[in-house]
């Protein structure tokens, strides 16, 4: 007699999906809910598929945690999602192999599924969590060096990673709420940007205060220069969430005159926040049985690395950002949701937070001759100020230098930069 398990009993998404569609010729009684069903799989073919996973997730429970060992059928239900006690005894049954009936030298697949064997989850092949970060991020770093010195355009491997990234994020909910996609922030309309740019003399101040839109806005296609999120002719709007992370962006010196804008977003943004992957996402359970588990499983990891990967210093030469330029613009053409810009943590400003935003002009317009980049954002010449560096306070160890806020009167935040 052959004995079925049926859709309803298995909970397993991937599994689901992929073997428990088909329909049978004639309805079948489920050994789990014991209803007649037309959506089934034999017990069987179900315990070919399970033989594999569980020898990839567990291993031979080595005693050396007393009380946490977990029985076949156990790991049976987690991978399966089961808790139906026929299915689980069933599959149990057609996995394990009696002792007595091989020698010592049996294979490894027949000690593994021995009767009254215990498991545990298989340990992490990781030492610690440093060598965790370096394996995870090779993809990236390998990527990127292809990217460089390789393929440059229409790299499909490159392509391929960014989406698998993506996929990832995009899906993941947040540690305070399961349904809030942390890496979308939506900015409203009135939201607050800070702009700064240093006047090298008097009448360029000036000039700053009577055209901020123009002065303190994106450089022309002509002037866009190599940037973080940005290559060089491109124009993209660097504009900071507070006036300390803003002046501190453009490294100013003693003595230095600043001129800081306040810009306020005339529609809302929607905003790919990277900071949201510093330890605020939270996955849904990946299917042991999902072919793609090991690759899913590393990208998931990758992600609480990319932050501070993408956001780390550089000298700015022509390759040092290519990998975080070809990831904004995957966000902003490739993805399948509509972006208006990004936001990442400051590296010269300890928590500040940096917005890179997108031109709204259309693709047709980029070919006209007297196209100027436009941005959803507007400034009045009020909330201008000019603001005098006076003091830069120093300190030094081996792996970095630190300079702390400049001494600006009426200003309570810290400006932490890196030089």
């Amino acid at each position: 007699m052959v004995d079925f398990v049926c859709f309803n009993c298995i909970e397993d998404s991937c599994l689901r999906r992929r073997h428990l569609t088909s329909r049978l010729h004639s309805p079948r009684v489920c050994i789990g809910c014991g209803d007649e069903v037309t959506h089934a799989i034999t017990a069987a073919d179900l315990a070919a598929l399970t033989e594999p996973v569980l020898q990839q997730h567990f291993e031979i429970d080595q005693d050396l945690y007393p009380g946490y060992e977990l029985s076949l059928q156990a790991i049976i239900g987690q991978a399966l999602q089961c808790g139906k006690q026929a299915v689980l005894e069933k599959i149990a049954v057609l996995l394990e192999v009696c002792n007595d009936d091989h020698d010592e030298d049996a294979v490894d697949n027949e000690h593994f599924y021995a009767s009254g064997q215990m498991y545990q989850w298989a340990n992490s092949p990781f030492d610690d969590e440093e060598h965790q970060r370096w394996y995870v991020m090779g993809d990236w770093h390998n990527a990127a060096t292809r990217l460089i010195h390789g393929r440059r355009f229409f790299n499909e491997g490159v392509r391929e990673l960014f989406a698998g990234i993506l996929q990832e994020a995009l899906a993941a909910g947040s540690i305070d709420d399961a349904g809030l996609r942390p890496v979308i922030k939506n900015v409203l309309t009135g939201f607050e940007f800070f702009r700064a740019r240093v006047a090298r003399n008097f009448d360029e101040e000036q000039k700053f205060l009577a055209e901020p839109a123009i002065e303190l806005g994106a450089p022309p296609k002509e002037l866009a220069t190599n940037g973080r999120m940005s290559p060089a002719g491109i124009p993209f709007l660097y504009v900071a969430e507070n006036q300390c992370t803003a002046v501190a962006e453009v490294r100013p010196s003693i003595g230095d005159t600043v001129v800081v804008g306040k810009f306020k977003a005339t529609q809302p943004l929607k905003i790919f926040d990277l900071t949201a992957l510093s330890g605020r996402l939270v996955h849904e359970s990946l299917s042991l049985f999902d072919p793609d588990y090991e690759t899913r499983s590393h990208r998931r990891t990758l992600l609480g690395y990319l932050h501070s990967e993408i956001s780390r210093p550089a000298k700015t030469n022509d390759t040092d950002y290519l990998m975080t330029q070809a990831f904004t613009e995957y966000i902003r053409f490739e993805c399948n949701e509509e972006f208006d810009g990004v936001a990442f943590r400051s590296v010269q400003h300890a928590n500040g937070i940096n917005y890179v935003l997108f031109d709204t002009a259309s693709e047709n317009e980029w070919t006209w001759a007297d196209w100027k980049p436009r941005f959803d954002l507007e400034i009045d010449p009020s909330d201008v100020v000019v603001v005098e560096i006076r003091a830069v306070e120093y300190t030094a160890n081996p792996k970095k230098i630190l300079a702390r806020r400049p001494d600006i009167d009426g200003w309570a935040d810290e400006i932490v930069f890196t030089s």
